[in-house]
């Protein structure tokens, strides 16, 4: 039997199988329950590609090609199923050629019209559901980076939370770059890094030297995490971060990353008594 026979064995052995019941509830009820366990298999997949105990693992690059393998094989099979199996209606992408199986012989035409409807909107949601997932193998995104908050989930809000600044300095604005913001220049969702941003208010006299000064002066920072390799350049300044925070369990996700700090000054000519720091907080995730 050549390969192309055993091709066509299988689609007539699947076809009978979705052609059995005869009803339109059992009919309906295989459709879902296909539709389900199609768009579980790739989310599975993936949930335990993420998990810290396949993440933990040596030789990260290999497991991740063949992960990427086995998601794209699977999804191929599924989709033969889903819409080989069970039928489809002609779309832009096939020259609007329907594929009719026996899916929907059997039961009175007005019902096979509405379930070729539902047919066709699962299909869509199969489609979203396993495609998402097989991609977030492929291009290997983590749960935190299609979760909302990831700023909250990830520690970097908390973290950001514990600078401490000189007094006198006012809090003007902080927030988390939203991942999917095109306008902060990120690629989402496979950009791993996520920045928190703060700008003060300081007083017309704490100048540059000033900045440079709170940067170099641990109290400020020995909540946070102690700055290292501190770089200061005409009106910026940048370091390093190295985490001190012990109670945080090591394979916890709030220990995925690295952090880096980088301040600007920026003199408010319209203000006659105050300027303004911009400080970034860097968080890049790490594999392993």
């Amino acid at each position: 039997m050549t390969n192309w026979q055993k091709v066509t064995s299988f689609a007539e052995s699947l076809d009978t199988i979705i052609s059995r019941p005869k009803t339109f509830m059992s009919k309906l009820g295989i459709l879902m329950l296909f539709l389900i366990v199609s768009s579980m298999l790739p989310v599975g997949l993936w949930l335990l590609y993420v998990s810290p105990l396949i993440q933990g693992l040596p030789l990260s690059g290999m497991l991740h090609i063949i992960f990427a393998v086995v998601a794209i094989i699977l999804f191929f099979l599924l989709s033969f199923v889903m819409y080989v199996g069970f039928g489809y209606w002609g779309t832009l992408l096939v020259s609007f050629k329907d594929s009719e199986s026996g899916f929907l012989n059997g039961i009175p035409s007005g019902q096979a019209g509405l379930l070729g409807v539902i047919r066709f909107f699962v299909q869509l949601l199969y489609a979203a559901v396993a495609g998402s997932a097989v991609a977030f193998i492929i291009f290997n995104i983590q749960v935190w980076q299609v979760l909302p908050d990831p700023g909250v989930r990830t520690g970097i809000v908390e973290r950001a939370g514990q600078v401490q600044v000189p007094q006198g300095w006012k809090l003007k604005e902080a927030y988390v770059t939203d991942p999917t913001s095109s306008s902060e220049g990120t690629a989402w969702p496979t950009d791993t890094t996520l920045l928190f941003k703060k700008h003060y208010s300081i007083p017309k006299d704490v100048k540059v030297r000033g900045m440079q000064m709170w940067m170099g002066d641990s109290s400020y920072w020995k909540s946070f995490g102690a700055l290292a390799h501190i770089d200061c350049t005409n009106n910026s300044c940048s370091a390093d971060v190295r985490l001190n925070d012990s109670t945080v369990p090591a394979d916890s996700l709030k220990n995925k990353f690295t952090y880096r700090v980088s301040a600007d000054f920026r003199a408010d000519t319209f203000s006659t008594s105050s300027d303004r720091v911009e400080l970034e907080i860097i968080a890049a995730y790490r594999q392993n």
